[in-house]
């Protein structure tokens, strides 16, 4: 598959950093990130963005990608199930 990158997304703040780097980095990205964030947001971006409803989804989809990035300084559950299954 043509996908590069992966990144994951668990707020709005973490979208708009990987809408940042989506601009600046020349390869190939998706961004996936919870159905929860703010909807009204998601329509006015990228159509790379993907929307999941549990990690489970994210671990099916990575296995495409050749490199997965998430940012979290306070690990959530969310994030721990999602670590364990892409071990």
């Amino acid at each position: 598959m043509n996908n590069k990158s992966l990144i994951i997304c668990f707020n709005l703040h973490q979208l708009e950093k990987a809408l940042y780097l989506e601009d600046i980095i020349n390869r190939s990205i998706k961004i996936c990130c919870l159905a929860s964030i703010e909807t009204k947001f998601l329509n006015l971006t990228s159509s790379k963005i993907i929307t999941y409803s549990s990690p489970i989804e994210i671990y099916k989809l990575s296995s495409s990608f050749e490199q997965v990035i998430f940012f979290s300084m306070v690990p959530s559950r969310e994030l721990v199930q999602l670590l364990f299954e892409l071990k």
